[in-house]
């Protein structure tokens, strides 16, 4: 049971490097496009981020999941993935150090390119992990650590910004890698512990596009309440739109803590929709609302509202796939976000 746990939180530690990773990419990626006269290729690479994330992670998941049906385990799978980020983080690194008229500027989108492939590669594998340690019923408590390592660095965004602008590209990015591989190498000791148990009886995996379906819904309500409704209610608050989406993402970590927990007593499929209502909800709110305190709660309910949402969703798929079929859940699920995450950003737009 140690050794479980220990998987459980290891597991976020890596997931809060992997969430500060993809926001210190969201940060730099313009800059460093701007100083190697590369703008026009942003479009391009949040495409090939949306495509990535639909064939890779899949494909990643899958993989895993033949190592598990084999009777070994999903290590291998992420091993290869964070060896691509790491090496792409260092080389991402190099070249932000360099001239905007350097040599090294054309070799920049290949890096940028293998580095969204490996993140994306090991992402859906160790994210199974949790079903391959924990017993069915117990997935969605054993994900409480997980998704707070996503929403609450999310959450302390305008500190994480004043943080990214003071290291610059290269640390940033050296810094990522050091954190990123570390703490993929300490999984590996723990899973291996963790695993040494003859594997629990499970329900059917949920089919691919349930999963897939759940990811886009997930960034739609990220998105929400992160973006769109502080957005629309920092005109009429006096609070910049910034500190309003870090409300929205403390109320999303309580609630998707509180939700989680709770596991089977709250009816997964009212729990998943009930979340994207009160994101929209929130929308139509905060287009009407007056006053700091009136967009304060907005910011509130809408942010439990994804935090309903969060809390529901992976532990949802994973509570109800085998552990051999885990990885392409989560890969399935990890897709649709990230393609999800890029369709509601140019229907938006």
């Amino acid at each position: 049971m140690a050794g479980r746990s220990r998987s459980v939180w290891t597991l976020a530690a890596l997931q809060a490097a992997v969430t500060l990773s993809w926001m210190a990419y969201g940060y730099h990626q313009p800059r460093l496009l701007a100083q190697f006269g590369f703008e026009t290729l942003s479009g391009i690479l949040a495409w090939y981020l949306a495509l990535a994330g639909t064939t890779l992670a899949p494909l990643a998941g899958d993989a895993s999941d033949r190592l598990v049906r084999s009777g070994g385990d999903r290590f291998p799978i992420v091993r290869a993935g964070v060896f691509l980020a790491g090496a792409s983080f260092v080389a991402v690194a190099v070249t932000a150090a360099a001239q905007g008229d350097s040599v090294l500027r054309w070799v920049l989108p290949l890096f940028v390119a293998l580095w969204i492939a490996g993140m994306t590669v090991f992402q859906a594998p160790a994210l199974a992990i949790v079903r391959d340690v924990t017993a069915p019923g117990e997935v969605s408590s054993a994900m409480v650590p997980v998704l707070l390592a996503t929403t609450v660095p999310i959450a302390c965004w305008p500190l994480v910004e004043a943080l990214l602008q003071h290291l610059g590209g290269s640390a940033t990015f050296l810094s990522g890698g050091v954190a990123v591989v570390g703490t993929a190498l300490a999984l590996g000791r723990t899973t291996a512990v963790a695993r040494d148990r003859p594997a629990a009886p499970a329900p059917e995996s949920p089919r691919g596009l349930r999963a897939f379906a759940c990811g886009i819904a997930s960034a739609v309500v990220v998105l929400l309440a992160t973006d769109r409704v502080p957005a629309a209610l920092a005109p009429v608050s006096g609070i910049g739109a910034s500190w309003l989406a870090t409300i929205a993402m403390l109320a999303a970590s309580a609630s998707a803590a509180l939700t989680a927990r709770a596991g089977g007593r709250i009816p997964s499929g009212p729990a998943l929709v009930g979340g994207v209502v009160v994101a929209f909800v929130g929308l139509a709110a905060a287009r009407v609302v007056v006053g700091t305190g009136g967009a304060v709660v907005v910011a509130v309910v809408t942010g439990a509202g994804l935090g309903l949402h969060l809390g529901t969703a992976l532990p949802f798929l994973l509570d109800r796939a085998s552990s051999a079929r885990a990885g392409l859940a989560t890969g399935l699920y990890v897709g649709g976000a990230m393609l999800g995450a890029r369709l509601v950003q140019v229907l938006v737009a």
